[in-house]
């Protein structure tokens, strides 16, 4: 089919506007992110200097330095050393090479790190030599491979090890729960009052038949990486994967967080639309469930230890879920939720009929909560002028005993 001058113009003018939309909505999607990357990379580059420092002044006075000259060694040997490594496992892991990352085989992979490693910290041991023999005019030679060298280069790659440990587990477990876990706050389980969020993929059998495995995984990947960024926005912990659901939590008091964000989630996966459309013939779409109750939090396991999060605020959120299927919601939250929450004024709650949850004798009353402008629910016959927040606000509870 052949366009006219002035079609093609239009279909350009279109096909740019479009680019210059999805660039931006992009760097909206990154900044968050980037902001949470470059932090981890900070706290990386500051502890080493702060062990460079120690492990500075301990070496020099074994080698008879004054105490000043190990320290300025020691920090400029972890901020040179720090950085570099920290900026490689930010650029693998998290950051632009990624994907192209995860395609090249792992042996390759390993072989760069260690290449990289082993240079870094060699640069680092020699400009941490050179500043410190300017700054206290000492003299020697700055690329010597002696004992001094041996024993610096063994010192900072015992660190870095350490700290790549702790790099790769901290995205495992969370910052905060890597912090409670270290102090140890949950040796001893306790009760906590939380916001819940419970969500289940759409049709994740049907798009496994026709993608595949593999295929799965980078589509559930990609969908995640779309979330992140209204996570972090909003304080969302992801408390746990469980195949292609996620659960999401807050503390109690910012359940209208929660609300917040899962309708952010949305609006972030219908932007990314034609992406997902493009490369996946499909777009990932969640059903959401909504509550807050009390729930026990406490360490869990032997060989393998997990802060676990265990309660029938658990249960209920995701019978919750599962009732979006019964009701033909997007998402749907408890009653007390909705009281709770400081609902935005475009979010409408619908209520439906109570439910029954097992091994429980009382009912459940829910709401369906429907975004007025987005129309991001199912259910075509819901009629959203008639419906709106209800009931007085609720308490969050003080007795946890």
């Amino acid at each position: 089919m052949i366009l006219s001058e002035g079609c093609r113009d239009s279909l350009l003018g279109s096909t740019n506007a479009m680019l210059c939309r999805n660039t931006n909505r992009g760097m909206q999607v990154l900044q968050p992110r980037a902001r949470e990357i470059l932090t981890s990379l900070g706290t990386i580059v500051l502890i080493c200097m702060i062990f460079g420092v120690i492990a500075g002044i301990a070496i020099g006075l074994m080698a008879g330095y004054p105490p000043g000259a190990g320290a300025l060694r020691g920090l400029v040997t972890g901020l040179f050393a720090g950085t570099a490594i920290g900026g490689l496992e930010t650029l693998f892991d998290r950051g632009s090479l990624m994907w192209r990352v995860r395609r090249v085989p792992l042996p390759l992979v390993i072989l760069i790190r260690l290449a990289v490693y082993t240079t870094s910290l060699g640069l680092a041991i020699f400009l941490g030599r050179q500043c410190t023999y300017l700054a206290f005019q000492m003299s020697g030679n700055v690329y010597a491979l002696d004992t001094d060298f041996a024993g610096y280069f063994l010192l900072t790659m015992s660190l870095g090890t350490l700290l790549l440990v702790a790099y790769k587990a901290t995205p495992l477990i969370g910052k905060g729960i890597l912090w409670r876990l270290f102090v140890g706050v949950y040796m001893k389980p306790q009760k906590e009052e939380r916001t819940i969020v419970f969500m289940d993929l759409i049709g994740s059998t049907r798009l496994t038949e026709e993608i595949g495995d593999a295929g799965f995984m980078r589509f559930l990947n990609d969908a995640i990486f779309q979330l992140t960024q209204p996570i972090i926005q909003y304080g969302g912990e992801i408390y746990r994967y469980v195949g292609d659901e996620i659960i999401i939590t807050w503390p109690a008091k910012n359940a209208t967080k929660a609300v917040q964000c899962v309708f952010s989630m949305m609006e972030a996966l219908r932007e990314q639309r034609p992406y997902f459309e493009q490369r996946y013939g499909d777009t990932p779409r969640f059903r959401y469930g909504m509550h807050v109750g009390q729930v026990m939090v406490g360490e869990l396991g032997d060989l393998r230890v997990e802060i676990a999060m265990l309660g029938d605020a658990i249960n209920t959120t995701k019978r919750i879920e599962d009732a979006c299927r019964q009701f033909d919601f997007n998402v749907m939250a408890s009653s007390r939720l909705v009281r709770l929450a400081e609902m935005p004024e475009s979010i409408h709650a619908v209520p439906v009929e109570e439910i029954a949850v097992r091994g429980k004798a009382d009912k459940l009353r829910l709401c369906g909560l429907v975004h007025a402008t987005h129309r991001l629910v199912s259910n075509p016959r819901i009629m959203l002028s008639d419906y709106a927040p209800f009931g007085e606000k609720d308490t969050i509870s003080t007795d946890l005993g």
